[in-house]
């Protein structure tokens, strides 16, 4: 996102560098220069709605796959959690039998 925004940065700051020195090397009447500053202002906005909007949907995108892989990543735990706790089980009764079978053998 970092280079995004400097990107779009750069794009606004040089636009409106471009702006400012077109205004000062190009004199013309009171109304074509404000007719151009209508013009250029219109086209600067539009410029930056587009890469908003382009950020927005890459935003989505990156959030998107963000919520896909963390889903699973949890399902993964969830199954090593599973996984753990039925071999935990298995050995606790595997240990536990024993221990009955040594008592068994014991009292006969």
């Amino acid at each position: 996102m970092s280079n995004s925004s400097n990107f779009i940065g750069g794009v606004l700051f040089g636009g409106l560098a471009g702006f400012v020195v077109g205004i000062l090397l190009a004199p013309k009447t009171g109304r074509e220069m404000r007719k151009h500053i209508a013009e250029t202002s219109d086209d600067l906005y539009h410029q930056a709605n587009d890469q908003i909007a382009d950020l927005k949907d890459k935003a989505e995108v990156a959030l998107g796959d963000m919520q896909v892989k963390s889903h699973d990543i949890l399902r993964k735990a969830s199954d090593t959690v599973v996984g753990t706790k039925e071999t935990l089980k298995s050995r606790l009764e595997e240990i536990s039998g024993q221990g009955s079978r040594a008592l068994v053998d014991d009292l006969e």
